[in-house]
């Protein structure tokens, strides 16, 4: 079947089967039993109700986590659709200055349009830039959260 763990959480102890490993089943049952003690310092009732109230720490730690792991996905998407503006800008733009090239003089018109399509180039790779920040950010504290959860 699995493994078969004896754990002590909030002073009773457990037999717990599983398929994960024992080392996983022993952290989980530590991630509970940890909870459960700060519900236990400031809620002095039964234990099942401390049992609850750890659960709803425990699921509120989890919403929160599955919370900036959506808002990382969804800069991810961002990051994936400015670089592919960032990537039709920069082929227009090498296409418009490989015609400038070719040809003997440059309109005044097609200058300024290589500039515009370059600022726009420019802010678009800010954009991005910010984002990469942002997803760093929210990387690191997911990263924070699941630490917290794993002690």
């Amino acid at each position: 079947m699995g493994n078969s763990v004896a754990v002590k959480i909030y002073g009773q102890e457990y037999s717990i089967s599983g398929d994960m490993p024992r080392e996983e089943i022993m952290r989980l049952a530590d991630i509970v039993d940890q909870k459960m003690r700060e519900v236990g310092e400031f809620y002095k009732g039964s234990a099942s109700s401390v049992a609850v109230l750890a659960a709803m720490n425990l699921a509120s730690d989890i919403a929160s986590a599955e919370d900036k792991s959506k808002q990382v996905n969804e800069l991810n998407d961002k990051i994936a659709q400015a670089a592919g503006y960032n990537d039709v800008l920069r082929k227009r733009i090498d296409e418009l200055t490989s015609q400038l090239e070719t040809s003997k003089s440059v309109p005044e018109e097609s200058q300024k349009l290589i500039h515009e399509l370059e600022s726009k180039c420019r802010d678009i790779e800010s954009s991005f830039f910010d984002i990469q920040m942002e997803n760093i950010h929210l990387k690191n504290e997911i990263e924070t959260l699941k630490r917290q959860l794993g002690q």
